[in-house]
C-alpha cells in the first residue's frame, strides 16, 4: 500500500498514468509476496504439519506438493520481475532487492533476534 503514498505526496492522485503505474507496481509486489509465501510455506511445512491450524495449509496438508509450490514460485517470480522491469528498470532493481531480502528473511533471518525486525523494516 505504500506504493500509493507516492501518488499523494507527489500530487499525482488525479493523474491516470501515475495511478496506472502505481497500480501495476502494487500488483507486482503482490505477485512477489506470493512467491515469498510459497517459499516460506515449503520451508515451514514440517513445523506447520504439527500445528493445529497451520496443518490445514495446502503445502503442509499435502494438497500441494513442495515441487509444485516451488515451480509456481519460480513462474510467479519471473512474471513479477518481468513486470517490474517493464514498469521501469529502476523498479526492476528494487523488485529484485525486495524479493532477495524477503526470501533470505524467510529462509534464515526470521530466526535471528533483531535481524528479523531490521529485515522487516528494511522491506518497507
Amino acid at each position: 500500500m505504500l506504493v500509493f503514498a507516492g501518488l499523494i505526496f507527489g500530487q499525482k492522485l488525479l493523474d491516470p498514468s501515475a495511478v496506472a503505474t502505481a497500480g501495476a507496481a502494487f500488483a507486482t509486489f503482490c505477485v512477489l509476496s506470493g512467491v515469498v509465501y510459497l517459499i516460506n510455506d515449503v520451508g515451514d511445512r514440517e513445523a506447520d504439519r504439527r500445528h493445529p491450524v497451520k496443518s490445514r495449509r495446502p503445502i503442509a496438508s499435502g494438497a500441494v506438493s513442495p515441487s509444485t509450490a516451488i515451480a509456481t514460485a519460480a513462474v510467479l517470480a519471473a512474471c513479477g520481475l518481468a513486470a517490474a522491469f517493464a514498469i521501469r528498470w529502476q523498479f526492476g532493481i528494487v523488485a529484485i532487492a525486495y524479493l532477495v531480502l524477503q526470501v533470505v528473511y524467510s529462509m534464515s533471518i526470521k530466526h535471528v533476534v533483531i535481524l528479523d525486525v531490521l529485515a522487516i523494516a528494511f522491506g518497507f
